[in-house]
């Protein structure tokens, strides 16, 4: 089930993973070594059109 299944989330809410193990919980750091996110459909086209990938 996914969380839309689950009632975890609903279909017209954004849900913005944090992954661990990484750094990126400290906000700051990760802000510092990262730069300022961007937003982008999540979307593989999106990405690539965005020029942040290759």
């Amino acid at each position: 089930m996914n969380p839309i299944q689950k009632r975890v989330a609903r279909p017209d809410e954004t849900v913005t993973v944090i992954s661990t193990g990484s750094g990126l919980k400290d906000v700051n750091n990760a802000l510092k070594a990262a730069g300022e996110p961007f937003l982008c459909e999540p979307d593989i086209h999106a990405l690539e059109a965005s020029g942040r990938i290759k």
